[in-house]
Order: structure tokens, then C-alpha cells, then sequence
């Protein structure tokens, strides 16, 4: 996705119609990001505003051009993301909505609306840490290396993590289809 330099350099000026622009623009795809790292709408909205607080506020240390600064964005959305992840690990870890071996997961395919949802819904189930060790790795291209760095961990355990989340999606998807 590629920013026009007209919003870019607008945002630079702080122009209040261009900082307007921007979120429009980006708003759809960051929430579809925010909401794999989040348990909630509430908590993607929380997630992405500040996102653009400092997207905005720091918008005039982005050194690219129009071609990588929605990637510039888009790395501060997750840095942002696991910044929510580590301020509300220990209430999450009172608070775990891992499902129980014997919870099935079956489902009418009506029950959603695309195979997206299906997927964002397992993905929301999985532990914390384990959703996002999946997220950085599967869907956003980072290694094993960068992940530990990222969320403190080293890179045996996001490798058992990924391992872990790989597993337990084919597992619900698999008895979902099945049945």
C-alpha cells in the first residue's frame, strides 16, 4: 500500500485534513491487524489510535518517501500491539480464554461470514503468547530471532510457541470441518 506524498507531506505540516486522510486510509487495514493481536474491538480501536498518536507526533523523524511509509506505520501498529499485549499480559494471565481439550468448536459455516473470521476466532483463543508468537512469524515475516527480541522470550521458545499454534489451529479447524 503506497501513501500519496500529497498526505505524507501534508502530515508533516501537521495539516489537519491530510492527518484525516491518512487514518481513513490506513483505518480498515490497521484494525484488520490490530485484531489479530487483540481480544477486542475496543482493545484494536485503543491499539490503533495510539498508533496514530505516534504516527503523527513522530511523523517528522521518517526519513523514506511515499513507497515505505505505510510500512514505517504498520511496524509502529505492531510494535504498539505488543506493547498492549505486554501491559495487559498479567490480567490476561488470570484471565485465559484457552479452550479445554474437549471444547470442539463446531460451528455451521453460516456462523461466519468469511474463513478470515473463522480463523481471527481460533486465533483469539490461543494463549498470549502463543497468538503472538503466530502472528509475528506466520503473518508478518519475522524470525525466530527477532520475535525473541521482540517479546522477550528466546528462540527455542518461539519456536515451541509457533509449533504450539500450529498445532492446536490445524486441531480446530480440522474438527470443525469434520464434523
Amino acid at each position: 500500500m503506497i501513501i500519496s506524498s500529497h498526505i505524507l507531506i501534508g502530515c508533516k505540516k501537521q495539516d489537519p485534513k491530510s492527518q484525516e486522510q491518512l487514518y481513513k486510509f490506513c483505518y480498515i487495514p490497521f484494525m484488520k491487524l490490530a485484531h489479530r493481536y487483540t481480544q477486542n474491538e475496543d482493545d484494536a480501536k485503543d491499539v490503533i489510535n495510539k498508533s496514530f498518536f505516534k504516527i503523527l507526533t513522530k511523523i517528522n523523524t521518517f526519513e523514506g518517501d511515499e513507497n515505505n511509509f505505510y510500512a514505517w506505520c504498520k511496524t509502529i501498529l505492531i510494535h504498539e500491539s505488543l506493547d498492549h499485549i505486554k501491559s495487559t499480559a498479567f490480567r490476561q494471565s488470570f484471565n485465559t480464554t484457552e479452550p479445554k481439550e474437549e471444547d470442539s468448536f463446531i460451528f455451521a459455516e453460516s456462523d461466519f461470514t468469511t474463513e478470515s473470521e473463522q480463523i481471527l476466532f481460533y486465533l483469539r483463543h490461543l494463549p498470549v503468547t502463543t497468538a503472538t508468537v503466530f502472528n509475528l512469524f506466520a503473518l508478518e515475516g519475522y524470525s525466530h530471532k527477532e520475535i525473541a527480541a521482540l517479546i522477550g522470550i528466546n528462540e527455542g521458545n518461539s519456536k515451541w510457541h509457533l509449533h504450539s499454534a500450529r498445532e492446536k489451529l490445524q486441531n480446530w479447524i480440522f474438527k470443525n470441518k469434520v464434523k
